[in-house]
């Protein structure tokens, strides 16, 4: 069996990431800017980032 392992060190606070994160999925151009790959992103139940909420990517 194969095992790949991969890490990376982040230099920012959780909330600081979490910020970010938050930014980036406000709505599609933010998103796809950061991650151009995915076509769509649109939140299918709830509020952003609120418990229960789903996200479609």
């Amino acid at each position: 069996m194969i095992t790949l392992k991969d890490s990376i060190e982040v230099k920012a606070s959780p909330e600081k990431v979490f910020q970010w994160l938050t930014q980036r999925m406000k709505d599609k151009e933010s998103y796809r800017a950061w991650h151009p790959d995915h076509v769509d992103i649109r939140w299918i139940k709830g509020e952003a980032l609120q418990e229960g909420s789903i996200l479609y990517a």
